[in-house]
C-alpha cells in the first residue's frame, strides 16, 4: 500500500464536498446544466403523452422588453420558478411557459429618443423597434439565467410581435366583430400627450401633485358688478367652458337659475344650468363644464346637450381659443391665462394646492396628467359585461384573498368601454377599416391572408354596407398592447394550434391554471384576459388561480426610481451574494405585499448558505456505508424526528396556498437551530463513538434528515441543494437532479408524543449549559467537572434515566439533579 493510501486510510473518510461553498462558479455550473437537453427532458419539459399526473401550469407575466430587468422582475421570475420546481416535486405535470410583450409604447420611445429614429419612416421604425427588443430580450435572458429561472423555453415562449401571435390577436378580434362586440367612435377619450395616444381606463391612476386653486369670477349676463364665482385648478380650459353647473337644492346660487354667465377672456354668453351631481362643499358650489376637464365633464355634456370645444390638441398645446394663448404648451397657457384674469379683475384669490390629479400611471417613466380629446377610436364593448367579470371574479381562489375586492371594485366602477387602437408604430395593425362619414366597421374576409395592414391593402368592399358612402379607409392605428397580452391563457394552452391540448387546460373552471401578477395590473393584464377569453371561449375561464405578488421597493422603502438612485439591480446583488441569497431575500416577504428589498437579509441568506454547505460537508463523511442495525432511538432521536415531521408538514401547507415567507422561515429556523445548533450538537458525540448500534441510528437519522432538509429548500434555493444532492445523494437516489426527486413525505417510523418531549426537555436543558458556558467564557468541548441541574420534581426520574445523553456532549464528568420549582443548570469547574 503507498503511503498516500495508508494516509487517506488513517485519516478515515474525507468530506465530498469543499471547505467553502463557491458560490459564483457552483451557480453557473447548475445552471448550464439545467440548460442541457437532458435535463429540459428529464425535468423542465412538459409531459404532452403524461396522462396520469394531475396538471399545473403558471401563466407568467410577458414583460415588456423596453429596459433592463431590475429587481421587481427578479422576484415574479423567483416566484414562478419556486412554484414550478415544487409542483414537480410533488407530482404535477408542469407548464411553466414564458413569453415577451415586445410592442409596447415604451419600445418606441427608446427608439425615438435613444436611437433617433423617427416615425414617419414606418418601415424603418418598425425594423430598429424589432432590432431593439432583440436586444432586449437576450439582456433580460441573462437575469433570468442567472436567478436560476428555468421555464420551457423550447416549447412555451412567445413574442407578440411574431407574426404567428399577430395572427392570433388579429383573427381574435375579428370573431369579436362578428359577434357585434368592436366599433368605432368619436366618443372622447383618455389622451397622453407625451406619448401621442389614447389611453384606457385601466391605464390611469391618480397621483398626488402639486397645484394652484383659482377663485375665478363669471360675469351674470346682463346685470352690473354680479359674478358667479367658480374655483378651478385649470384656467387653461376656461375657454372651453359650456356652461356653469349649480346644485338645485343650493339656496346661494337660486336667484341664478335659468340666467347666464360671461366667459372671462372670451366675452362669450354660457347657460347656468342646475344638475344634482354637483358637490355643493366643493370649492364655492359652482362648478364650469367643460369639453373636456374629467369624466364629469362628458356625463354633464352628454346629459345637458352641450356643444364642444376641442382646445387643447393631441401634442399637449392650447389651440382654437382665438387667443394669444393658441400654440402654448398646457403648463404655460395655464400661467399666462391666470395672470391675464387677475390683470382683468377675474380672479379672486389663488391658493397653493395638493391635489389628486388623473395621471398616465401604466408607465412610472411618463405620469403625463390625462386630457380628454375627442378622437376616432376602436372599441370593444366590455362595460355591458363588466356584472359577469365580476362573477367571474368570485369563482377563481385568489391569493392573497384580498385582492378579490380590488378586483371586483375595479371592474364594477367601470365607466366606458375599451378603447383598443393606439395611434403608435410598433404594434399588431388594427385589422379593420372604417367609414369616414358613419363610422361603420368594415372587416377583412376570413380567408384574408393574415397579419394584414390596413393602411396598405384596399377595403374589400367599394361602398360602406351601412350608408352607402365610398370613403373608406383603413388605418395606421395599432393595438393596445393588453390586446396582444389578454391571450397569454389562450397562447400557453394552443387553443388555437392544439384544440385537443386546449381542452385540457381551459376549462369551465380551468382549475389546473395560476395567473401570476402584480397588484397594479389587476385592471389592466387580470381584467382584459378574463373578459377576452370568456369571450372567444363561450364562457369558459383563462385560469381558476390568481397569485398576486407586490412591488419591491428601493432600500430606502420608496418606489425604485433612476433619478432617486435606488434601483437594485439583480445582476449586482447575485455577483456580491449569489442568486439562491438573493431568492432568499425576495421570497422572504408575504406575497401581495410591497416592501424594500433589504441588503442585510442577503447577507443572511448567503450565512444561510454557507451553514448548510458546511453541516453537509461535515455529515458527507458519516452517512456512507451506514452499518444496517436495528435502530435504537433515544428521546433526543425521537424529538428531532417530530420536528422535522411538524415542519415538513407546516411547510407543506404553506407552499400549497403559496405563503412562500412562512415555508422558508421554517426552514430557516429548522436547519440553523434545530438541527444544526441543537441536535447535531447534542449527538456529535455519538456519531465517533464505539456504540455502533447509537452511532448507526444518529447517522441514519442525519442522512434522512438532511435529505429531507434539501428537498424542502430546493424550491427556494435550486442551485446549492442540486450542488449538495449531485454530490452526496444522486448515486443512492437514482434522479438525475434533485429537481426530479419527489416531495418529502411523512417519516414511517413510529414518534412517541411522550419521548418527543422529553427530548425536548433535553434539548432544553443542553442548550441553558452551552449558553451558561458561553458567558463563563468555557469552550464548548472544554470538559466540567460537575453540573447542578434543578428540574421540577416529577421529571427528575425521567432525566434521571438520561444522564448521558447530557453528560456526553456538554462533557460533564459529575451530574447532580435536584427537585426544584423553576428548570436552572449551574456549572462547576473549580
Amino acid at each position: 500500500m503507498s503511503k498516500k493510501k495508508e494516509k487517506a486510510k488513517e485519516q478515515g473518510p474525507q468530506p465530498k464536498l469543499e471547505k467553502h461553498y463557491d458560490i459564483a462558479n457552483s451557480e453557473r455550473k447548475m445552471q448550464d446544466l439545467w440548460a442541457s437537453k437532458e435535463h429540459y427532458k428529464e425535468v423542465y419539459s412538459f409531459k404532452f403523452d403524461d396522462f396520469e399526473r394531475p396538471l399545473f401550469a403558471i401563466d407568467t407575466p410577458p414583460p415588456f422588453t423596453s429596459g433592463i430587468l431590475h429587481i421587481g422582475h427578479a422576484y415574479w421570475c423567483s416566484i414562478s420558478d419556486l412554484v414550478g420546481r415544487y409542483k414537480r416535486m410533488r407530482g404535477f405535470n408542469v407548464l411553466l411557459p414564458q413569453g415577451w410583450d415586445t410592442q409596447g409604447l415604451p419600445t418606441e420611445l427608446k427608439v425615438q429618443y435613444k436611437w433617433n429614429i423617427p416615425r414617419t419612416n414606418r418601415p424603418l421604425f418598425k425594423e430598429k423597434c424589432r432590432e431593439w427588443t432583440e436586444v432586449m430580450i437576450k439582456d433580460m435572458k441573462d437575469v433570468i439565467y442567472k436567478i436560476g429561472y428555468r421555464p420551457d423555453w423550447e416549447e412555451f415562449e412567445y413574442r407578440t410581435m411574431d407574426p404567428e401571435y399577430q395572427v392570433i390577436v388579429q383573427k381574435s378580434l375579428l370573431y369579436m366583430y362578428n359577434n357585434d362586440e368592436v366599433y368605432v367612435d368619436n366618443f372622447p377619450n383618455m389622451w397622453c400627450s407625451y406619448c401621442g395616444t389614447s389611453i384606457a381606463q385601466a391605464e390611469t391612476g391618480y397621483l398626488e401633485k402639486k397645484g394652484l386653486m383659482n377663485w375665478v369670477k363669471f360675469p351674470i349676463s346682463g346685470e352690473q358688478d354680479e359674478f358667479i364665482e367658480i374655483a378651478t385648478s385649470r384656467p387653461e380650459l376656461i375657454p372651453a367652458c359650456q356652461a356653469i353647473l349649480i346644485h338645485p337644492k343650493d339656496k346661494r346660487f337660486k336667484k341664478y337659475h335659468g340666467k347666464k354667465a360671461i366667459i372671462p377672456l372670451l366675452e362669450k354668453e354660457i347657460p347656468i344650468l342646475t344638475d344634482a351631481d354637483v358637490d355643493m362643499e366643493f370649492g364655492t358650489g359652482a362648478v364650469m363644464n367643460c369639453t373636456f376637464g374629467d369624466e364629469q365633464d362628458i356625463k354633464w355634456q352628454q346629459r345637458h346637450n352641450l356643444p364642444i370645444s376641442s382646445t387643447i390638441s393631441p401634442d399637449g398645446k392650447i389651440v382654437s381659443t382665438g387667443l394669444r394663448y393658441d400654440g402654448m404648451l398646457i403648463n404655460d397657457a395655464q400661467r399666462e391665462i391666470s395672470i391675464d384674469l387677475n390683470k382683468k379683475g377675474y380672479m379672486n384669490k389663488q391658493e397653493r394646492i395638493r391635489h389628486r390629479v388623473l395621471c398616465h400611471t401604466e408607465r412610472g417613466d411618463c405620469e403625463t396628467p390625462m386630457e380628454f380629446l375627442t378622437t376616432k377610436q376602436y372599441m370593444i364593448k366590455i362595460k355591458e359585461f363588466a356584472p359577469e367579470l365580476i362573477k367571474a371574479a368570485k369563482r377563481m381562489k385568489w391569493y392573497p384573498s384580498f385582492y378579490l375586492r380590488r378586483a371586483t371594485d375595479w371592474i364594477g366602477a367601470l365607466e366606458w368601454d375599451w378603447i383598443i387602437s393606439r395611434q403608435r408604430v410598433f404594434g399588431t395593425p388594427i385589422p379593420f377599416w372604417s367609414c369616414s362619414d358613419c363610422n361603420e366597421v368594415i372587416a377583412p374576409p376570413e380567408n384574408a391572408k393574415f397579419p394584414i395592414d390596413t393602411s396598405i391593402i384596399p377595403p374589400p368592399v367599394k361602398k360602406c354596407p351601412k350608408c352607402g358612402s365610398s370613403n373608406i379607409k383603413g388605418t395606421e392605428d395599432v393595438c393596445d398592447c393588453w390586446v396582444d397580452s389578454s391571450l397569454t391563457a389562450l397562447i400557453i394552452s394552443k387553443y388555437y394550434s392544439e384544440p385537443e391540448f386546449a381542452k385540457r387546460w381551459i376549462t369551465k373552471d380551468s382549475e389546473s391554471i395560476v395567473r401570476l401578477q402584480g397588484h397594479d395590473i389587476i385592471r389592466t393584464w387580470y381584467t382584459y384576459t378574463t373578459f377576452r377569453t370568456m369571450k372567444l371561449t363561450n364562457g369558459l375561464l383563462p385560469y381558476g388561480n390568481v397569485l398576486i405578488n407586490g412591488h419591491v421597493l428601493g432600500p430606502d422603502s420608496l418606489k425604485m426610481s433612476k433619478s432617486r438612485g435606488n434601483v437594485v439591480d439583480p445582476r449586482d446583488g447575485i455577483k456580491k451574494f449569489g442568486a439562491d441569497a438573493i431568492r432568499q431575500t425576495i421570497l422572504s416577504k408575504k406575497v401581495g405585499s410591497d416592501f424594500p428589498f433589504q441588503w442585510d437579509k442577503a447577507q443572511y441568506g448567503k450565512s444561510f448558505l454557507q451553514k448548510l454547505w458546511s453541516v453537509s460537508r461535515y455529515l458527507s463523511t458519516y452517512i456512507d456505508d451506514i452499518p444496517e442495525v436495528k435502530p435504537k432511538y433515544s428521546p433526543i432521536d425521537i424529538w428531532l424526528l417530530s420536528e422535522l415531521e411538524k415542519t415538513r408538514k407546516e411547510i407543506t401547507k404553506t407552499m400549497d396556498v403559496y405563503e412562500f415567507h412562512q415555508s422558508l422561515k421554517l426552514i430557516h429556523e429548522f436547519t440553523w437551530t434545530t438541527l444544526c445548533d441543537n441536535y447535531l450538537e447534542s449527538v456529535k458525540p455519538i456519531i465517533r463513538s464505539d456504540n455502533e448500534v447509537r452511532s448507526a441510528t444518529v447517522k441514519q437519522i442525519l442522512r434522512d434528515t438532511l435529505w429531507s432538509v434539501l428537498r424542502l429548500l430546493a424550491p427556494f434555493c435550486p442551485h446549492i441543494t442540486e450542488a449538495i444532492y449531485l454530490k452526496m445523494f444522486k448515486e443512492e437516489i437514482g434522479k438525475i437532479s434533485i429537481h426530479a426527486t419527489e416531495w418529502p413525505t411523512k417519516d414511517k417510523r413510529k414518534v412517541s408524543s411522550e419521548k418527543a418531549e422529553l427530548g425536548g426537555l433535553l434539548i432544553e436543558l443542553i442548550s441553558l449549559a452551552r449558553q451558561q458556558k458561553a458567558s463563563m467564557r468555557i469552550a464548548l468541548n472544554q470538559p466540567i467537572k460537575s453540573a447542578t441541574i434543578s428540574i421540577p420534581k416529577e421529571k427528575l426520574p425521567l432525566i434521571n434515566r438520561h444522564q448521558e445523553l447530557l453528560k456526553l456532549p456538554l462533557h460533564i464528568a459529575n451530574l447532580v439533579l435536584i427537585p426544584g420549582e423553576e428548570i436552572s443548570i449551574k456549572l462547576q469547574n473549580d
